[in-house]
């Protein structure tokens, strides 16, 4: 069977799926449903609910960036989709330049992480993958947060970033600019990802006061709840529950 076969018969059953049996699409992101809507042909109704984080129970007192360390946090592991190469070619740069007032943490499977080129450099430290439980000390030492991913639906964790008042260093994927706004609550990189990271940091490094002004726009920033989230869900099912039972009545 060739390839191009096997993706039509996939396609064929997809949109078959869709017409006749989905009653309704929901999208995590807006951009996301443009993306994909562009791409396939599809009759059915759709809505886009964002996913909900679940908030920190007690109110976040960040302290501003003091001059002597910027701290720096990557959650992304080794994928590369997540732009671990990206990560480690720019604060090998860094730190080969002599920078000495920052502080990098990696979370991920360390027999993996630990192996990196970045493993030489004192300010670096490496930690295993964070439970749900331990989310809020993982983010709460951190000042800024790097997610130079290429690929993306919604990006969970750069809201949670938001809601423990982690400045965001990130790319426009889809999801993510319907929360962060460039140079207002984060930093929105441009292609190539990796030059830009570099430029922005060395800006933040020799101008840790923008870091404070970023988080100005980070505590003012509205992320939406599991709760609330929950909610619409439920809404939407009542919709669409209503309306085959009034479906049902006229047959």
């Amino acid at each position: 069977i060739s390839f191009k076969s096997e993706i039509s018969k996939r396609n064929k059953i997809f949109k078959f799926q869709f017409n006749n049996i989905i009653d309704h699409l929901i999208f995590p992101s807006e951009s996301f449903a443009k993306y994909f809507l562009s791409h396939e042909k599809i009759n059915n109704p759709f809505s886009i609910i964002n996913h909900g984080i679940k908030l920190p129970t007690k109110n976040i007192n960040k302290k501003s960036v003091e001059d002597e360390f910027i701290k720096i946090l990557y959650t992304g592991g080794i994928r590369k989709e997540k732009g671990w190469d990206i990560i480690q070619s720019v604060f090998k740069r860094i730190f080969d330049e002599g920078v000495k007032n920052i502080k990098l943490r990696v979370y991920g499977d360390k027999q993996q992480t630990a192996k990196s080129i970045l493993r030489k450099y004192e300010f670096v430290d490496f930690f295993e993958n964070y439970t749900q439980d331990e989310l809020s000390s993982v983010f709460s030492w951190a000042d800024i947060a790097i997610a130079p991913t290429y690929f993306e639906t919604f990006c969970r964790v750069v809201r949670e970033y938001i809601t423990y008042e982690v400045v965001p260093i990130t790319t426009p994927a889809f999801g993510i600019t319907e929360v962060i706004k460039d140079k207002y609550n984060g930093i929105l990189l441009n292609k190539p990802y990796s030059q830009d990271l570099y430029k922005n940091l060395k800006n933040l490094i020799n101008n840790p006061q923008i870091v404070n002004n970023l988080k100005k726009g980070v505590t003012k920033t509205i992320i939406d709840s599991d709760e609330k989230e929950y909610e619409k869900l439920i809404l939407l099912y009542k919709s669409i529950a209503a309306s085959k039972n009034n479906n049902y009545q006229k047959d």
